[in-house]
């Protein structure tokens, strides 16, 4: 299966690809892989509603990051969720896509640095909750409770047996090195 084809069936595997990467990302801006991989389990429903070309291709913008006229990789057109005045309403909008899972996470992080609307988020002193919250409060989702979801997915049973069971695969991965 190409990179491009990749499909996520149940959360361990979604959490299983992304968390080398999400680690990586995470350390850049201080927060925990857990807050990464929440958001973008929020973002893409675990994986299983991941951003995709007509042709089925994963573009795999995890985060949900739209493409202003900044942007000058490739993009795709997807209707989202919006909430307007209160209201939510679908609206059609411009995504960047990327190659890989590290693509998109390389670029979650240079898009938050970047952001003068995001500074406030950066300095948080490593409290994932203040910077999810700040997140929010500079404009990334409309949605009111944006930090509020992710918090509750950073906390709850889903995300905790995922990684319960990835540090499972990654000891039975470290116990036949040694064997």
């Amino acid at each position: 299966m190409c990179i491009r084809d990749k499909r996520w069936g149940k959360p361990d595997h979604f959490v299983n690809d992304l968390w080398p990467h999400a680690e990586k990302a995470a350390n850049a801006i201080g927060i925990s892989a857990k807050a990464l991989v929440a958001q973008s389990a929020l973002e893409t429903g675990w994986g299983k509603h991941s951003m995709r070309f007509p042709d089925g291709q994963q573009a795999f913008n995890l985060f949900g990051i739209k493409a202003g006229s900044q942007w000058d990789g490739p993009t795709l057109i997807k209707p989202t969720l919006e909430f307007r005045d209160g209201v939510m309403q679908t609206e059609m909008a411009h995504f960047r896509a990327y190659d890989s899972i590290h693509d998109a996470l390389e670029d979650y992080v240079e898009f938050i640095q970047s952001s003068p609307r995001y500074q406030n988020a950066l300095d948080h002193q490593g409290n994932d909750s203040h910077y999810l919250k700040q997140l929010q409060q500079g404009g990334y989702a409309t949605d009111p409770q944006y930090a509020n979801k992710i918090l509750q997915i950073m906390h709850g049973p889903t995300l905790a047996g995922s990684v319960a069971n990835l540090n499972f695969d990654q000891s039975r991965v470290k116990e036949s090195s040694h064997a």
